[in-house]
């Protein structure tokens, strides 16, 4: 597994967003996104200004870290009312919303992931709900100098935990949760073999992004079963009380609005 420590990121490149853009690109709305949830709860410490629309300004990145900021000083530098507390909640149970496990032609894991979820992965295949396992990822966007791939250290952790090698499949060259579907749609199809039924494993403050993209880059009729994996970290009651938990959470709608900006789902 790879050492390089994960860090809340908000990559708003121009060359970065263009490759991105056109990845899963024109896309009909699959669904509702409840972006008002991150609204609500910054309007209730008394933040009003919308950090959407600042998303959108060629400045608005530096403003974006300042609420950041601000945010997290006011949830835990007083106490906070129980319609804050609700709020909060709401925030990550959106994000982390799961299903309830059946068995599956594919256990897909998604790039960027912690090794506890990584190997909530692995059991899943070892208790026998799905006979293929794919491992996505090349590295982090923000990750530069990594030696080897994320979904080879992934295969390494399964060889290790008793997973032969003929289950395995990865894909090492995406970068971003676009490209973890789109270049595994590429390999499955490659190999022969679309699945009718997949398990998806992802950090739970990634599954709602995940799952999304999933349904949209994956081009044939599909059950999607989504599995949220652990943290190494944060979980519902304590991210908020950590600089870089918070800032994932609060990123991810961003990212998500993003998303749905270039119409990826």
């Amino acid at each position: 597994m790879s050492d390089q420590k994960p860090r809340p990121n908000l990559n708003t490149s121009k060359k970065y967003l263009e490759d991105v853009l056109g990845l899963l690109s024109d896309k009909k709305e699959i669904e509702d996104i409840k972006f008002e949830y991150l609204d609500d709860l910054l309007s209730s410490i008394g933040l009003s200004e919308s950090v959407y629309d600042l998303y959108l300004e060629e400045e608005g990145l530096e403003k974006i870290k300042e609420i950041v900021d601000q945010s997290f000083e006011r949830i835990n530098n007083n106490e906070i009312s129980d319609i804050t507390k609700n709020l909060l909640s709401r925030l990550w149970d959106y994000l982390t919303e799961k299903d309830v496990l059946e068995k599956a032609d594919l256990i897909f894991v998604f790039g960027g992931i912690s090794k506890l979820a990584v190997l909530e992965a692995i059991k899943l295949k070892n208790d026998g709900w799905a006979p293929k396992i794919l491992f996505s990822g090349k590295r982090a966007s923000y990750a530069n100098d990594v030696e080897i791939t994320e979904a080879e250290s992934y295969k390494i952790l399964a060889l290790e935990n008793g997973v032969p090698e003929d289950d395995i499949l990865i894909e090492k060259e995406s970068i971003n949760t676009p490209e973890n579907i789109v270049k595994s749609a590429t390999l499955l199809k490659d190999v022969g073999s679309l699945p009718e039924t997949v398990i998806a494993v992802s950090l739970p403050y990634h599954m709602k992004r995940a799952s999304l993209t999933m349904k949209s880059g994956f081009d044939w009729d599909f059950k999607l079963v989504r599995h949220p994996g652990q943290s190494a970290k944060y979980t519902k009651e304590n991210y908020f009380k950590d600089k870089n938990g918070w800032s994932y959470i609060f990123f991810e709608y961003l990212k998500i609005y993003g998303a749905r900006k270039m119409r990826h789902f």
